[in-house]
């Protein structure tokens, strides 16, 4: 007990608990305090022994990999935050034009959530009639040569909301490759309040 980490107490005492009851014991992780006061997290496996009314264990030190992994959650909940935070739309999809990720603001302009967006395919939801032909050999152009006309550049295009309303956004799009594939980021900024303040400016002047 001195050595669990308080936080571990009351599972590892269940597991012991269930291996003297004769149940099959997992392989359960527990944090402990090391002598210097750092952290050390362990795997255990093991059993009660009834007749020698012992407990064998044998651990192995994760700590190395569970920081790693602590470390890599951290950055994905910083990205996450970055993203849902964004005031540009943020819009993820696959090679196949599918919907992975979709941020609050991309709800604010399209209309759409995030849990009908995801899944769905992007050129059905929010690109007009007109672009999806163009959208679709793009897709299909960078997945055959590595090339795209519109990846890292800023331009402006046409986009449908869900009441059907087309607006104007300026659109930047990346491409990331990933084990199973690759995955486009793209950033979307409504470009329809400016548009309208250029034109207060141009009836202005005029």
């Amino acid at each position: 007990i001195e050595f669990i980490h308080g936080d571990d107490l009351d599972s590892t005492r269940g597991e012991m608990r269930a291996a003297r009851r004769g149940l099959h014991t997992r392989n359960f992780d527990s944090r402990y305090v090391h002598k210097d006061g750092r952290i050390v997290k362990l795997s255990w496996m093991g059993n009660w022994s009834e007749p020698v009314r012992r407990h064998f264990f044998v651990g192995r030190d994760m700590t190395e990999s569970w920081l790693a992994q602590e470390t890599l959650r951290e950055s994905e909940q910083l990205a996450r935050g970055i993203i849902d935070t964004a005031l540009d739309a943020f819009v993820q999809m696959d090679y196949d034009g599918t919907i992975s990720d979709w941020n609050s603001q991309a709800e604010k302009i399209f209309g759409w959530s995030r849990s009908e967006a995801l899944g769905r395919n992007l050129g059905e939801l929010i690109i007009p009639d007109i672009h999806r032909a163009a959208h679709k050999s793009g897709l299909q152009r960078f997945l055959r040569t590595g090339e795209g006309q519109i990846l890292g550049r800023r331009l402006e295009i046409e986009a449908r909301r869900r009441d059907g309303k087309e607006i104007k956004v300026e659109l930047s799009i990346t491409a990331l490759r990933r084990r199973n594939g690759v995955v486009f980021n793209g950033f979307l900024r409504d470009l329809t309040d400016k548009i309208a303040a250029e034109d207060r400016i141009r009836q202005a002047e005029k």
